[in-house]
């Protein structure tokens, strides 16, 4: 049996989002007067924006109601997203390009899947809007 396909994830394979992230974080927290620092923010990875918040509450002592914790939550994805407007081609990691061609040359379908909902839109920055003929993000699944 021949290889049809190869399926990437995003994050850490394609491109290397993580630094965005801890900005926006990082930003929300200083505001809010929630400690956080890169420590706490390892804990974050892999993680949705709700657990997140959590983690970062419980680290802090802290909790708050579900209505705060929800609108803090989406403006940190609204931070992150602004912050995503700086990404272009030179943020995709070495070596996936040359990949990506090797993989047509050799008729190998590529695939990515992703927990992010914002995938659609580090692809289109990234350049490769068009490069992955099937895509599953966080947006397509009930539980990411």
């Amino acid at each position: 049996m021949s290889l049809r396909a190869v399926i990437f994830d995003l994050d850490g394979v394609v491109t290397d989002t993580a630094e965005l992230h801890y900005q926006a974080w990082k930003w929300l927290a200083e505001r809010e007067g929630f400690s956080f620092d890169r420590s706490i923010n390892e804990k974050l990875k892999g993680v949705g924006r709700a657990e997140s918040l959590g983690i970062i509450l419980a680290h802090n002592g802290m909790d708050l109601p579900v209505a705060k914790r929800l609108a803090l939550a989406e403006e940190k994805n609204q931070l992150y997203v602004g912050l995503l407007d700086a990404l272009d081609r030179k943020n995709i990691l070495p070596g996936i390009p040359a990949f990506l061609q090797e993989l047509e040359k050799s008729k190998i379908l590529p695939a990515l899947c992703s927990s992010s909902k914002n995938t659609w839109l580090i692809l289109k920055k990234l350049g490769l809007g068009n490069a992955f003929p099937c895509v599953v993000t966080g947006a397509d699944v009930m539980r990411a």
